[in-house]
């Protein structure tokens, strides 16, 4: 856990360093980005306090428009960067796909500008305690569905860039609840709370969005 954090102290003094090295350097700045492939890391998920994780991705160029990419996801109560020392984070863990299509628009100089389409599952298993439903029970999750996006691609230095992005899509959740102790019918139910996502139980549909940063190596 300790190694973890210095990894990210580390990769946050490495890429400051690299941007204020980018605004002395006027040659990479006017360089289009030509890479044929990328490697990706998000930098917000493993500090999501419900469900950190680590996700890496790769992006492989077709042609000059189009590259298609993949995400995968990991993460459990040792590698969370979040705050995880109550019971109910003991058993988690969770991992996700995450395939891309991308349509980029004509480069700039200095950073290019993207269109995608995301397809998505997560899998995602935990045991809470102490819920007002059940005094103990196993819990599972799938979620998957599709994200329209729209990014760009910075670059800070000759092999290191930034990506934002955002976008919305559709998600299908399906939470299941099994081995409950002590179960009880309760009828506050809260989806639209940070939290409340694993209050329901069945299958729910809705709007579900995206909005990130990755680390991007050329």
């Amino acid at each position: 856990m300790e190694s973890l954090h210095q990894i990210c102290i580390l990769l946050i003094v490495f890429l400051s360093t690299s941007i204020v090295n980018a605004q002395d350097n006027d040659s990479i700045k006017t360089q289009p980005l030509k890479q044929k492939s990328y490697i990706t890391f998000n930098l917000l998920t493993p500090f999501d306090i419900l469900v950190p994780r680590l996700r890496l991705g790769y992006i492989q160029s077709i042609n000059q428009h189009w590259k298609v990419g993949l995400e995968l996801g990991y993460g459990n109560k040792q590698l969370a960067f979040a705050d995880f020392n109550d019971d109910n984070k003991a058993d988690y863990q969770l991992w996700e796909i995450r395939p891309e299509v991308y349509y980029f628009i004509s480069p700039w100089k200095q950073h290019e500008r993207y269109f995608s389409t995301e397809l998505f599952y997560i899998n995602h298993k935990d045991v809470f305690y102490g819920k007002p439903q059940f005094d103990q029970a196993d819990y599972q999750r799938h979620k998957y569905g599709f994200h329209l996006k729209y990014g760009m691609i910075f670059r800070v230095s000759k092999h290191l860039g930034l990506n934002f992005y955002t976008g919305f899509g559709l998600r299908i959740r399906s939470n299941d609840y099994s081995n409950e102790i002590n179960p009880v019918d309760v009828k506050d139910l809260r989806d639209f709370h940070p939290d409340g996502y694993k209050d329901f139980e069945g299958v729910k549909t809705g709007v579900d969005f995206s909005l990130g940063l990755k680390l991007v190596v050329f």
